[in-house]
């Protein structure tokens, strides 16, 4: 079995401090915004997080629909 080295580690916190801080911002969000304006912020950031993924992995988006 291969050792985990240090960069499997701070990549592992990392992705749990990512994980671990939605929480904090939905208690935030639920507090400060409507449930629509919230929702629309998260869909917004989804979005352009899964399109930035899709372009840097050399990617496009399909343009027909799949039946």
């Amino acid at each position: 079995m291969a050792r985990s080295s240090r960069v499997d580690w701070l990549l592992f916190f990392l992705l749990g401090g990512i994980w671990g801080s939605s929480f904090l911002f939905i208690k935030v969000g639920v507090e400060t915004l409507s449930p629509f304006t919230l929702v629309t912020l998260r869909v917004a950031f989804g979005s352009l997080l899964l399109g930035a993924v899709i372009r840097s992995a050399g990617q496009r988006m399909p343009r027909d629909p799949v039946v």
